[in-house]
């Protein structure tokens, strides 16, 4: 019955409807009282700020609507859900707003907890041409968390099933934000036990789609990012400190005479902290990695071997930005 219920209140709130596969965000810039849809199913805008009252308009994902007022109109809770973080459970509860927005040339009432402030966090972190044909995203709470623009991308989560043993599944992300926790944003799908991270890919992934058993080739990378060498025997670290930035950083692999770095700039906010992921992805037999730099304010860069270019051992494809809420 519990399942149900938050079935229900989703339906309302959301709709199932199928929305067309292409849809594209509008100017992604900071705008005062500018918002956009973060439901990949789409986001319902109702006449009176009531989960039963008339739709006046489907919003498609990436959808830009003008706030109008967020106070004044009454709050509603999601079922609590047990997700689990690094195989950790947890109960988090979904609590939103109704808000009074105008969509195009209608005003009516949406739901709080699936609008995102339109910020492009999509560029940046010193990469070009990224975020185009995939896309990354981490399950887990935070901030500042870049979203796709449109909802080409057919999502797969990568899962830890056993001892170096990882698969691939279809999944369904869901992006809630609480604005009554600093603007929080969460990432989650319905399964999150064993979740480690989740690709978007446009084109078709061999591996993705094969749904074989992954096998590392190395052990992941040590948590503690204090221990002297906390990255796989595949990457080398080189310290270049300058007066003005003490723990400037670089990262090398290495592929028989090939030697590449991956984060060429290598300046404070771009110092490697720990290998989320090295291991083939992309099912080419090759090694792809997951890299997370910054601390406070991080951003996380998948890099494929089958998109190296030139004398490339891997090419970054997707970032993911997140950050502290406070």
């Amino acid at each position: 019955m519990k399942q149900l219920r938050i079935l229900e209140v989703v339906v309302a709130l959301c709709g199932l409807v199928l929305l067309p596969a292409l849809v594209f965000a509008q100017d992604n810039v900071i705008v005062n009282n500018q918002y956009k849809v973060v439901s990949f199913n789409g986001l319902n805008m109702r006449q009176n700020p009531h989960p039963e009252s008339l739709i006046l308009s489907a919003l498609p994902f990436g959808a830009q609507v003008e706030l109008l007022a967020s106070e004044g109109f009454g709050s509603l809770s999601l079922p609590a859900r047990t997700l689990y973080y690094a195989n950790l459970p947890s109960t988090v509860e979904f609590k939103g707003s109704w808000w009074k927005v105008k969509y195009q040339e209608n005003v009516g009432f949406v739901y709080s907890g699936f609008l995102a402030p339109t910020v492009d966090w999509n560029k940046g972190a010193n990469f070009e041409d990224i975020n185009t044909d995939y896309h990354l995203l981490l399950p887990g709470f935070g901030c500042f968390s870049n979203i796709p623009n449109d909802n080409r991308f057919t999502w797969m989560g990568l899962y830890h099933t056993g001892e170096n043993q990882y698969e691939f599944r279809v999944v369904d992300p869901r992006i809630f934000y609480n604005y009554e926790d600093v603007g929080s944003q969460s990432i989650t799908v319905a399964d999150n036990r064993g979740l480690i991270l989740i690709i978007g890919s446009r084109e078709r992934f061999d591996q993705l789609s094969s749904g074989a058993l992954l096998h590392e080739t190395y052990p992941k990378a040590i948590e503690n990012t204090r221990m002297p060498n906390p990255f796989p025997p595949s990457i080398q670290q080189e310290r270049t400190k300058t007066a003005v930035e003490p723990w400037r950083t670089r990262l090398f692999i290495q592929e028989g005479e090939k030697r590449q770095v991956l984060n060429p700039h290598g300046s404070h906010m771009d110092t490697a902290r720990r290998v989320l992921w090295n291991g083939d992805l992309d099912g080419d037999e090759k090694d792809d990695y997951v890299v997370q730099y910054g601390e406070k304010w991080s951003h996380t860069v998948l890099y494929l071997s089958t998109a190296a270019e030139g004398d490339q051992i891997v090419r970054p494809v997707a970032v993911f930005y997140s950050g502290y809420c406070c």
